[in-house]
């Protein structure tokens, strides 16, 4: 098999407004009626893809099979002399069931051994990344008169190239008393290579945005199993459990200069991520809570947080200092690696079950060891402004010696250190959720052929159905945020208040004619 692929992306803007309309009827709502404020913009981007593929498939007597498949793939968001890249493939696989020393082995009806390797590249950044883009940037005098001008606003880089992941997997699949009870798992290894990243730049120079470069490289490794059982009863009862459960580690393997790379803004210049070499990409990097100060005699043997600590106030973990050991003061050196949002594993489980003319099915979702940093909480919980307070805040802070060890106390001056981004407000991420239900009936054959009807099935189904979890946020099932869109992996797990999964309830009928 061999093809072609182009996309194109052509996009053209245009706006204008005015304001301080004397008249907002109907009738007189026309740009040429605006007394007030004049404004008019517009824009043009466009990019585009362009791929070759092909794939050959080979089968010797049902029992030997192999793959190999190449692509070549071109972007315009690349610098011309780097636009395309070449992306290999290949698998094997043996049907062990097939050899003639497993004729008597009855209860296996599939064996199968495979392996394969692949590549896919990734060029999912700006559209003229590779150029460095100006844009109209204050006024200056020349001649007495104020004239428009220019500065740079995006660095470029014409020698980023593509990103690469190389996958290299292993495994089996068996199935069990005529493929009633399957298995199948996989061990795979995914190794990352000139990933695609902004690093931060110093503040010497200037505003522009820094450019992409090919900073580094990222190992995923982990398993994947599948199990699965279906039956029928008496030819009327008929179900289905499928299960599987995927464990995954995420390491940054190099990075390039070997400067951490920040992520993940929550507060001015503080950034709730730091990804660095040894660690898993997009690690919270902050501060620990240690507890609550219970009484003045611990405010004074504790290290040093700052003016005004009082009991009540968080207690930070003092961890390193300018020489690597604690040093007795509270600062930027305290700040360690706390938690990933990756999930040590993620699992699903789905039922299908029949009776006659009725049949259900279930479908449950989860992950397990993330964690996820309540931003909202710095809010609601922060007492540093004049928002609303949670209950718990409100009914559980700390109000003397022994009160509790986890709430600080609700005070405006206190807020300057207890709101500072810690591990107060890092929550574990993990949570079980009933992700879709559906109940249907089938209508009889004998009623649709008298209404000429080949078939009709009536059901409802529900989604988002409930959620177990310790989350405190309106929603476990995040990803990334509007605030942090441009970090990409690096701000994942960041809860500014995501608009949460709707519960929907649907109901409707399938017919045939």
């Amino acid at each position: 098999m061999a093809g072609t692929e182009l996309v194109k992306s052509n996009t053209q803007t245009l706006g204008a407004s005015r304001t301080v309309y004397a008249d907002q009827g109907s009738t007189f709502q026309y740009l040429d009626n605006g007394l007030g404020i004049q404004q008019n913009g517009g824009s043009q981007t466009h990019w585009a893809l362009f791929s070759l593929f092909g794939r050959v498939n080979y089968a010797y007597n049902n029992k030997y099979l192999a793959t190999v498949n190449f692509r070549r793939d071109g972007s315009s968001r690349l610098d011309p002399h780097n636009q395309y890249g070449n992306f290999y493939g290949g698998s094997i696989g043996w049907r062990i069931d097939q050899e003639a020393f497993m004729k008597d082995i009855k209860p296996i009806t599939l064996l199968k051994l495979r392996a394969g390797i692949g590549q896919l590249g990734n060029q999912e950044i700006g559209n003229y990344s590779y150029a460095t883009l100006v844009s109209g940037a204050g006024f200056y005098p020349f001649n007495g008169v104020s004239n428009q001008g220019n500065a740079i606003n995006t660095l470029g880089n014409p020698n980023v190239r593509w990103e690469t992941s190389t996958q290299t997997d292993i495994g089996l699949d068996l199935g069990l008393f005529d493929s009633h009870l399957q298995f199948s798992t996989d061990y795979f290894i995914k190794n990352t290579s000139g990933m695609l990243l902004q690093p931060a730049q110093p503040s010497s120079t200037g505003s522009a945005a820094s450019a992409f470069v090919n900073a580094g490289s990222m190992r995923n490794q982990g398993f994947e199993f599948e199990v699965s059982y279906r039956n029928t009863i008496d030819k009327k009862f008929k179900y289905e459990v499928i299960g599987n459960l995927a464990i995954i580690k995420n390491q940054v393997t190099s990075l390039a200069g070997g400067s951490p790379l920040v992520g993940g803004r929550i507060d001015n210049n503080y950034y709730a991520t730091q990804t660095a070499v040894g660690h898993p990409v997009g690690s919270f990097y902050l501060l620990q809570q240690e507890g609550i100060f219970q009484n003045a005699q611990q405010v004074f043997t504790h290290a040093y947080q700052g003016p005004g600590i009082q009991p009540g106030d968080v207690m930070f973990k003092d961890i390193s200092g300018p020489n690597g050991k604690p040093d007795g003061v509270i600062d930027n050196y305290d700040r360690t690696y706390v938690g990933s949002p990756i999930p040590k594993f993620t699992y699903g489980l789905t039922t299908n079950l029949s009776y006659a003319k009725f049949d259900i099915s279930l479908f449950f979702q989860g992950v397990y060891g993330n964690k996820l940093y309540n931003q909202v909480n710095t809010d609601i919980e922060g007492f540093y402004r004049a928002f609303n307070l949670t209950e718990r805040a409100a009914t559980k802070s700390w109000n003397g010696e022994g009160s509790t060890n986890e709430f600080p106390r609700l005070s405006w001056t206190g807020a300057t250190n207890n709101k500072q981004p810690s591990t107060r407000f890092l929550e574990n991420g993990s949570y079980l959720r009933l992700k879709n239900v559906q109940l249907g009936y089938t209508v009889g054959n004998q009623l649709l052929q008298k209404l000429k009807l080949s078939s009709v099935r009536f059901f409802v189904s529900a989604q988002n159905v409930f959620t177990v979890t310790k989350y405190t946020g309106i929603d476990p099932e995040i990803y990334t945020n509007s605030n942090s869109i441009g970090d990409g992996v690096k701000a994942v797990g960041i809860d500014w208040g995501t608009y949460p999964s709707a519960r929907t309830i649907t109901i409707g009928v399938n017919a045939n004619f």
